[in-house]
C-alpha cells in the first residue's frame, strides 16, 4: 500500500530533497558539484548564458556555498580517464555522472539506428572524413569542421553546415565526445580517448530501469505518468510500467499517495 502523506509533507520533502532547505548548504568546494550530480542523476545543460550563468551553474549556485564558475568544468573536461561527469543526450543535453554511463549507452545505440538512415548515411563520406581527421589530429572544433564541410543541411531547428550536423550526429551516437568548450564552441575527440575507462553497456532491461530511476532521482517525488519532458527516450509506456514495478518491488522507489 502507498504511504499516505499530506501536501505539506510532500512540499517539505521536495524542498529538502532538492537541497534548498536551507539553500547553499553544501560546502564551498568543487567536490560538492558531484554531490549534486549524483543525487539528481542529471543536470540539464543549456549553452545559453542569458542570466549570467548557464542552467546547470544556476542549479549548482543555489545549492553550493560560494559556487565558483569552473568547478563543474573540472569534472567535465579534466584529463582523459579522470573525468567524473559527461555531457550526453538524455531527454535533452544533460550532464550525468560517469558511473551512470553504462545505463545511458543504449541512447547511443538508438541514435545510431535513427541516424543510420539519415545524415550518417546521406553524408557518409563527411562522417568518415571527420572521424579520420579527429583520429589523426586529435581534438577538433566544430568551427574547423564547418569550414571543411560548409554545405548547408536541414538540421533540427534550423539549417546548418554539414560539418557541424555530422559532428553532432557522431556525438549523439557516442563516437565523438566533447573534449572541452571554448565559450559555446565545442571541441570534439574520440569518445574512447576521452574515457578509456569506459565500461560496457548494461543489458537493455537493466539499463531501462536505471534510466527511469534516474528521472525519479532528478524530480524526487514523481507520478507514474506525466508529460513527455519527464519520460522522453525511455521507451513505450508498457516498458516503463514494467520497469517501475521492478523498482518498487526492489525497494528503489517507495509508492506514496498525497492526501487530497
Amino acid at each position: 500500500m502507498p504511504v499516505l502523506i499530506s501536501a505539506a509533507q510532500a512540499r517539505r520533502f521536495l524542498v529538502r530533497r532538492h537541497l534548498l532547505a536551507p539553500p547553499r548548504s553544501l560546502p564551498a568546494d568543487a567536490s560538492s558539484v558531484l554531490t549534486v550530480a549524483r543525487l539528481f542523476g542529471s543536470l540539464q545543460f543549456d549553452p545559453l548564458d542569458a542570466p549570467g550563468a548557464r542552467n546547470h551553474e544556476a542549479v549548482l549556485h543555489a545549492r553550493i556555498a560560494g559556487y565558483t564558475r569552473g568547478w563543474c568544468e573540472r569534472h567535465l573536461y579534466g584529463p582523459p580517464g579522470t573525468r567524473s561527469l559527461i555531457e550526453l543526450w538524455n531527454k535533452s543535453l544533460n550532464i550525468v555522472p560517469i558511473e551512470d554511463l553504462p545505463a545511458h549507452q543504449h541512447a547511443w545505440a538508438k541514435a545510431r539506428v535513427r541516424h543510420a538512415s539519415g545524415i550518417l548515411s546521406k553524408r557518409a563520406s563527411v562522417a568518415d572524413t571527420i572521424l579520420s581527421q579527429v583520429r589523426s589530429a586529435g581534438e577538433t572544433g566544430t568551427r574547423a569542421m564547418a569550414r571543411s564541410h560548409s554545405g548547408a543541411v536541414d538540421w533540427y531547428w534550423a539549417p546548418t553546415s554539414e560539418g557541424r550536423a555530422v559532428a553532432e550526429a557522431l556525438f549523439e551516437t557516442g563516437q565523438l565526445g566533447i573534449a572541452r568548450r571554448e565559450g559555446n564552441h565545442r571541441v570534439f575527440d574520440l569518445i574512447e580517448r576521452l574515457h578509456p575507462e569506459l565500461s560496457p553497456a548494461l543489458p537493455e532491461e537493466e539499463a531501462e530501469r536505471a534510466r527511469l530511476l534516474s528521472r525519479h532521482r532528478a524530480v524526487g517525488l514523481m507520478g507514474a505518468g506525466g508529460g513527455a519532458e519527464l519520460f522522453t527516450g525511455l521507451g513505450r509506456s508498457d516498458v516503463r510500467a514494467r520497469s517501475l514495478r521492478s523498482l518498487v518491488e526492489g525497494g528503489a522507489l517507495v509508492p506514496v499517495a498525497v492526501d487530497g
